[in-house]
């Protein structure tokens, strides 16, 4: 193995798979050039039912340039409606061609509106909103400009067949999208929140400048990380730095000086924001699991004793983990639950930690605890208030997937299941900053 980037040590990330020196190169020179379509696992009703039975829209969008947060508030804005009226089965970035289910409360589907870069396809109806379970994956067609080394990739796909007992494998890291793509300090916001100390939070999603940010915004982070005056702070926030704006302005509202004053201005966070703050927390320490447990050479493609092992079940050609059907590896059971991994019926997976997860037997579970303790957390931390509260769950450490190539340019095709990243794969090829990823 080769030690990672300084940049991915940040978020978890210790170790490349490969051996090989990398292609070198750059994704998203153009937004065309990275192409994300949903793999959708949903079965919605005619557009022409009941809309009083089946009160979600349910639309396609062809997005270009688009993040899902964005989009889903421009959106919003065109139909005035709340935000929260739109729910979606995966986010996506936005330097990419995505095309992606959404839903929509209570909504004609001749009132969708024109956006730029956008198009929109009302394809039915449900009686719910979206949720993650329905997308099974992403199939992705990308292209690598400017690669230096394309002579390696062969050896390094061998160096991937490997890892996995001969199928192209990878750990099943989360991606550096997870934490902020300019700025990743969500899991740190996400770490304060678990130990209690919102100020820190509030502060760190507030106040932690990168230099990958435009100078004003480095300076307004400095001042109120400096004053902790939110008025002028307010004054000096860009005008597209929504969230940060809305927090300085409950801020205003409470005084700002209070645990409770910090936590109310954390929750003026969409949704879905809130819940990633925890899960960034969470996927922080899933990653130091991964890389602790590349560091002690336990392999990821069969189990050893005190693994969790869930069973597959494979939709429209992904093999999903199952985590209503696992069972604990102990010596006695450990040949036949190998016997299902080794046939891609099951996955060894490890938690992610919430307040109802109890850490593993066995050198599992030694590396559970030596990645909560580098963080000074325990299951118990995760009891937490409103929607920053998680129970726990569990992941699967390795993603196996069918890679077809092009040259000329340097294209990658490959499908992966709902929450892995493209990136994560891409990176054991590339190994370029993460600024070119």
């Amino acid at each position: 193995m080769l030690s990672s980037l300084p940049e991915e040590q940040i978020i978890g990330i210790d170790h490349f798979i490969s051996n090989h020196a990398g292609v070198g190169g750059s994704l998203r020179n153009n937004p065309e050039d990275f192409q994300v379509y949903e793999i959708e696992n949903v079965d919605y009703k005619p557009l022409n039912s009941d809309p009083s039975t089946y009160q979600y829209l349910i639309f396609r969008a062809t997005l270009l340039n688009w993040d899902t947060n964005s989009f889903t508030r421009e959106l919003s804005s065109h139909l005035d409606v709340p935000q929260n009226y739109i729910s979606w089965a995966g986010t996506k970035d936005k330097r990419a061609f995505t095309t992606q289910l959404f839903s929509l409360k209570n909504t004609h589907p001749l009132s969708l509106p024109p956006i730029p870069d956008t198009t929109m396809q009302p394809v039915g109806r449900l009686g719910r909103n979206l949720y993650f379970g329905d997308l099974a994956g992403n199939h992705f067609e990308i292209i690598v400009h400017n690669p230096a080394e394309v002579s390696n990739i062969s050896a390094i796909t061998d160096d991937l067949k490997n890892f996995g007992g001969g199928t192209v494998s990878f750990p099943n890291y989360f991606g550096h999208q997870r934490f902020g793509s300019i700025r990743p300090i969500t899991h740190h916001v996400g770490l304060y929140i678990a130990r209690g100390d919102w100020e820190g939070a509030l502060m760190s999603y507030l106040g932690s400048s990168y230099a990958s940010e435009p100078e004003e915004t480095q300076e307004a982070r400095s001042l109120v990380q400096s004053t902790r005056d939110w008025e002028l702070s307010l004054s000096l926030f860009p005008k597209w730095l929504h969230y940060e704006r809305n927090m300085l302005k409950s801020l205003i509202h409470t005084g700002g000086k209070t645990e409770q004053d910090y936590r109310i201005a954390l929750e003026t966070l969409p949704r879905n924001l809130q819940l990633l703050l925890t899960h960034a927390a969470q996927s922080y320490i899933f990653n130091r699991i991964l890389s602790l447990r590349l560091d002690k050479k336990i392999p990821f493609h069969i189990a050893t004793v005190g693994d969790t092992v869930c069973f597959s079940k494979p939709i429209h050609g992904l093999n999903l983990p199952d985590i209503t059907k696992s069972q604990t590896a102990t010596s006695k059971n450990l040949n036949s639950l190998n016997r299902h991994l080794t046939r891609n019926r099951a996955f060894v997976t490890a938690p992610l930690i919430g307040s109802e997860t109890t850490l593993s037997p066995g050198y599992p579970g030694e590396i559970e605890q030596m990645a909560l303790t580098e963080v000074g957390l325990s299951p118990s931390s995760f009891d937490l208030p409103g929607l920053f509260n998680s129970f726990g769950s569990l992941r699967p450490i390795l993603t196996t997937t069918q890679l077809e190539l092009q040259e000329n340019p340097l294209t990658f095709s490959f499908d992966l299941p709902r929450g892995s990243y493209a990136t994560v794969f891409l990176r054991e090829y590339l190994k370029s900053p993460l600024s070119q990823m």
